[in-house]
């Protein structure tokens, strides 16, 4: 989505803050932010204060390959385990946990920290929520034998065979306390960087 507003390709008139799901979602609820990609779930939680900007999602149909669960065993065995869940991601702990309720029928006991792949073979839990490229190092780790980890499920994967629907993970939104043409200008930027892209 800013791939060319980051090379100046497409116009941008703002300033262009970085940070994990859970930091962009804390300034959107605190006000700090104008307008961001902010987890599903913090939409959910808060829509009527924010402007849904159309055509814009992290969404998948299917196979995501940067949400997984990584265990050292069937998700279905795992009630009373540890589970590490990230702190980054609101909707991927969310998604975690319906998962557990309605597929594996498993309740494990989540845990919340870090997943690096580096960390993960020394951490006392059964399994881990990973996210981002962390996932997709973890899972090539793994096709190399090079962890602990035995099972992985990719959420995305298993979201599409349990509901048969995509799942929405970030949203883009604006306060609706900012002017309306300015959000505007904003999504024409993000549009017209994504449409590059």
């Amino acid at each position: 989505v800013y791939g060319a507003i980051d090379r100046g390709i497409v116009a941008f008139d703002g300033e262009i803050v970085n940070g994990v799901p859970s930091v962009l979602n804390s300034g959107m609820a605190a006000g700090t932010l104008d307008v961001s990609v902010v987890s599903a779930v913090e939409y959910a939680r808060a829509s009527e204060r924010y402007l849904l900007l159309p055509d814009l999602a992290i969404s998948c149909d299917g196979p995501v390959r940067s949400v997984m669960l990584v265990s050292t065993r069937p998700a279905e065995s795992l009630t009373g385990e540890r589970v590490v869940v990230s702190r980054s991601s609101m909707t991927s702990v969310a998604l975690l946990e319906l998962l557990f309720a309605h597929v594996w029928h498993a309740t494990p006991q989540f845990v919340p920290g870090d997943a690096e792949p580096a960390d993960l073979n020394g951490l006392d839990a059964a399994a881990h929520l990973v996210i981002g490229d962390a996932a997709l190092m973890l899972h090539a780790a793994m096709q190399a034998g090079a962890t602990r980890f035995s099972h992985a499920y990719d959420l995305g994967s298993v979201w599409r065979e349990w509901t048969g629907l995509p799942f929405v993970f970030a949203v883009w939104v604006a306060q609706r306390s900012v002017p309306v043409a300015a959000a505007l200008s904003v999504h024409a930027s993000l549009i017209a960087s994504r449409d590059w892209g």
